[in-house]
């Protein structure tokens, strides 16, 4: 049995492994690493190809060059290690030919997609590839994606055949093989496959085959590949072509979620009635500022509790008698409950009043419906997200945990938050998000925020907005700094030492939701915050 790998451009280093005497290591390379570990067995490879990646994938490819018909060989990238377990399944596996299911399981849309927007291969080698492939009769329903960071073989001529047909196709394609392999199943011979991790159907009970964080990697892929990655527009553009060769039925969604990114102006078309911006403004809490741009074909609408000026124009006012006694608690029902106030179908769009509004934002906005809203510009987690509100004493420490259990009792998934942040909220006003509204004011109600509630009412409803993954693409210039219409702030509702109590609250949090604070808390130092809210003073450092 003999395990082998191959290594170039110095992207891994050699990897450990368990010795076995019956087995032969091989590591195959181009110079670039060092050949001294044992059990190795060093090959220095011979192959003419500028590209270090498509070099290294030649002997994983075509094993039969380098080894003798009718051996058992089993290739492992260097980015693993190969252990024990690996070892002993490879010594039970009586088949010919066997690759690893992807853990992931893309679709075919999928995987074109990942390769086009991370940019390991161009819009022309993906799309030249699928018309290939579709031509040969190969169909998406086909593609059943495989990991192949390990490929058990015995080199019989259908295996050799194999092999031979997926370097060509791998060449002549996409600079990624799991496309390529799947073709090669489907013309030629269908592997058998496994799990990279087993539970229980086999006697190593819950064995990880391999280790998927890579233990043995060292650079990042642009060190190997050729990145050059699209913006959003090209992606959409690329995937609609890509769905003129096939009619794939996940396109939509690959639409939607091309990149990291996203932003939905660029999938949305032109409304054909009035837009709405809207606000709220209690507590003397904003002043509109001077420099924003009104679009005379726009309604500008403001809510108050008679604490602002009512002078600027084009803003129309409403002023409201709410039995709310806390400023936020106002601002926020008429925010959640827009369809309160507005027609049926009204295109709305909800802004905080402190920012400057521009002539880009209204013309994203006409393309944001029918549902969008911000993602959080630090991306929290849900705890980043009580951290923050925490230890700057939005809320009291009784308060969160009630608020929490309530979403534990309701069957709200902790760890798909969603991260939005609702300072813009586009929403045409219809009888789904009439209802996605009063789920979101019911949540917001139990807590002094409004992002957790939000998506505690995606998961309620299933109404999912589009977000924009670059916020201040949206049009509006976000965060403190751009806040120039800020003069005031809301209660406060928490201990302002509460703060000091925080890591046994993460604690209680984690027999709650489950969520880790060493994964789940990237963001612990609020300390800018916590100074503008009077928490600590000016030269406070913290200490929790």
């Amino acid at each position: 049995m003999i395990f082998y790998t191959c290594i170039t451009n110095g992207y891994d280093t050699v990897p450990d492994v368990y010795y076995d005497k019956d087995c032969q290591y091989i590591c195959f390379h181009d110079g670039t690493i060092e050949t001294t570990k044992a059990p190795w067995k060093y090959v220095k490879l011979e192959v003419e190809e500028e590209c270090p990646v498509r070099k290294s994938y030649h002997p994983k490819h075509c094993p039969h060059l380098y080894f003798d018909e009718g051996e058992y060989v089993i290739w492992v990238d260097a980015a693993y290690n190969i252990t024990k377990d690996l070892v002993e399944f490879s010594k039970e596996y009586e088949g010919n030919f066997m690759l690893p299911i992807h853990p992931d399981k893309r679709s075919l849309t999928a995987e074109f997609n990942k390769l086009h927007a991370y940019g390991f291969s161009t819009k022309e080698e993906i799309l030249d590839m699928a018309r290939l492939m579709h031509s040969r009769g190969y169909e998406p329903k086909h593609y059943n994606q495989t990991i192949n960071c390990v490929i058990w073989r015995r080199l019989t001529p259908k295996v050799i055949e194999w092999g031979n047909v997926w370097r060509d196709w791998y060449m002549g394609g996409v600079n990624r093989d799991q496309i390529s392999s799947s073709v090669a199943e489907y013309l030629v011979y269908e592997a058998d496959r496994t799990e990279i991790i087993i539970k229980g159907n086999h006697h190593l009970k819950g064995i990880k085959l391999v280790e998927l964080s890579k233990p043995n990697r060292i650079k990042e892929y642009n060190h190997s590949y050729c990145i050059d990655k699209p913006n959003n527009r090209s992606i959409v553009d690329f995937l609609t072509e890509l769905n003129s060769i096939w009619n794939f039925k996940d396109i939509k969604s690959m639409m939607i979620k091309s990149s990291t990114d996203t932003l939905p102006f660029e999938f949305g078309s032109d409304i054909d009635t009035e837009l709405i911006v809207f606000t709220c403004i209690t507590n003397n809490y904003d002043v509109f500022p001077r420099e924003s741009y009104y679009d005379p074909n726009v309604k500008y609408v403001c809510f108050h509790d008679g604490t602002i000026d009512t002078t600027v124009e084009p803003w129309i006012y409403v002023e409201l008698d709410l039995d709310i006694e806390d400023p936020r608690d106002f601002a926020f029902y008429v925010k959640a409950n827009a369809h309160e106030f507005f027609p049926e179908n009204s295109y709305t769009v909800w802004i905080d009043g402190c920012f400057i509004l521009t002539e880009e934002f209204v013309k994203n906005s006409m393309k944001s419906f029918p549902f969008s809203v911000l993602k959080h510009g630090g991306k929290f987690s849900l705890l980043d997200e009580i951290i923050e509100g925490y230890t700057c004493a939005f809320f009291s420490e009784e308060t969160l945990l009630n608020f929490v259990n309530d979403l534990k009792t309701d069957g709200y998934d902790f760890k798909k938050y969603s991260s939005p942040q609702c300072t813009i909220v586009w929403r045409k006003l219809t009888a789904d998000i009439k209802e996605f509204n009063e789920r979101w004011y019911y949540w917001g109600k139990k807590i002094n925020r409004d992002n957790i509630p939000f998506d505690a009412a995606i998961q309620d409803t299933g109404t999912e907005p589009l977000f924009y993954g670059d916020r201040d693409r949206s049009g509006i210039k976000l965060g403190f700094p751009n806040k120039v219409g800020r003069r005031g702030k809301h209660p406060q509702h928490g201990d302002k030492k509460q703060y000091l109590g925080l890591q046994k609250l993460l604690k209680n949090l984690q027999k709650i939701t489950g969520l880790s604070q060493k994964i789940y808390a990237r963001y612990k130092d609020h300390e800018f915050y916590m100074r503008y809210f009077g928490i600590i003073s000016g030269v406070e450092r913290l200490r929790y």
